[in-house]
């Protein structure tokens, strides 16, 4: 005797609690509007809304007067050829392989340069949760180190 049927399970991304269909779905639509010609309207509208990000940094620099004087910025731009289902979002590692995506992903990253020492700014992303990093600023002097306190933790006894 066969056994009894059983009900095939939804897969569900566990970090947006949606069902794998529904990404599925979003990632088609997402394809479809890729694959369109975009003209010069669309590249207009681009330009002028990277225009306003830097415009409204340099605003918030003159009144904050923490972030990099020279606002250097990273254009990175890729495609996820691997969909990947988190399964623990709590503690990233293993990864269960979905299906194969041809998501493009355009980020806008500040390159931080936050002394005159032409020191490249390390980022420490091994233990960070996702989409943060530790900064060290042990290579910056006292004024700078008091201008980001706020955001400083101690590590070993360091401003980190």
């Amino acid at each position: 005797r066969s056994p009894a049927p059983t009900k095939k399970l939804s897969e569900v991304d566990f970090r947006s609690g949606a069902t794998l269909e529904q990404l599925s779905a979003q990632v088609s639509e997402l394809v479809l509007l890729e694959q369109g010609e975009f003209g010069d309207q669309t590249a207009l509208e681009v330009h002028t809304a990277k225009d306003f990000i830097f415009n409204m940094l340099g605003l918030v620099q003159k009144v904050d007067q923490r972030l990099p004087v020279a606002n250097e910025y990273l254009l990175l731009s890729g495609g996820a050829r691997e969909g990947v289902l988190d399964l623990n979002p709590e503690d990233l590692g293993e990864y269960a392989k979905g299906a194969d995506f041809d998501l493009d992903f355009t980020l806008l990253v500040p390159a931080l340069k936050l002394h005159d020492r032409n020191q490249p700014v390390t980022l420490d992303m091994r233990h960070s949760p996702p989409c943060h990093s530790w900064l060290s600023l042990r290579l910056c002097d006292s004024s700078i180190l008091s201008r980001w306190s706020v955001c400083c933790q101690e590590e070993n006894g360091l401003l980190a």
